[in-house]
């Protein structure tokens, strides 16, 4: 299994999380985690994040995608909104995505046609997070009509170990997405049993426990060869 490592980048105190293609094993993507702490709560809190996050030096390796998340509240926030398109602008936004994360607030409809018409303008991806954990992920699927990423929710997915409905839930959510041309994302693989489930459910890539300590364990390695 190929890997890319997590990098800190204190300044803007995030993580990454590497998403990966399950028939290769090689890391496609990356996810940016907001890790502040106390985390942002209010639009003030929001919007200074988002500067310092923009202010980041975030290359990463060729072919590799960088997804950063923004909810609706955030898509709709003049400022945020303004930084994200300025962000994209200077880079080649192609290898960039946003992640359309679940809030229960905002103008829904308002919000994806703002996403959609920047995909237009720039190339970025789609990617619409937590579907499957009720009706806000479809909601904000079917606005957007034509996602890049659909990343099935991880509570859906441990309930699927065991639960044959929500196993077929998730499949059923794998089998959309092959058919609207997206990838499939299924969040929090943790075991090998989980990797074999996900693999077996015809999910195109996974994120979780289980890449991310990989790839915290290689960078590990890495630091000690270059201090030997």
């Amino acid at each position: 299994m190929r890997l890319i490592h997590q990098r800190p980048y204190p300044s803007c105190r995030i993580a990454r999380e590497p998403i990966v293609d399950l028939d290769s094993g090689a890391a496609i993507a990356e996810e940016i985690l907001c890790r502040e702490d106390p985390f942002p709560d209010d639009a003030s809190a929001w919007r200074s994040f988002y500067r310092r996050l923009f202010a980041c030096d975030q290359e990463t390796a060729d072919g590799v995608v960088t997804a950063f998340n923004l909810d609706t509240r955030h898509v709709l926030d003049q400022e945020i909104w303004q930084g994200t398109e300025r962000f994209l602008g200077e880079r080649d936004a192609r290898r960039w995505a946003i992640e359309w994360t679940e809030h229960d607030s905002g103008d829904h409809l308002q919000a994806a046609k703002k996403l959609r018409s920047l995909h237009r303008r720039t190339g970025v991806g789609i990617s619409i997070d937590d579907v499957g954990a009720g009706f806000d992920g479809h909601a904000r699927l079917s606005a957007v009509s034509r996602a890049q990423w659909i990343k099935i929710d991880g509570g859906l997915f441990q309930a699927a170990r065991t639960d044959g409905p929500s196993r077929a839930v998730v499949q059923g959510i794998c089998d959309m997405a092959k058919d609207i041309g997206a990838r499939s994302v299924i969040e929090w693989i943790e075991t090998k049993e989980d990797l074999e489930l996900a693999r077996n459910l015809a999910a195109d890539c996974g994120q979780g426990y289980l890449f991310t300590f990989a790839a915290a364990k290689m960078m590990g390695l890495r630091n000690r060869a270059s201090r030997v």
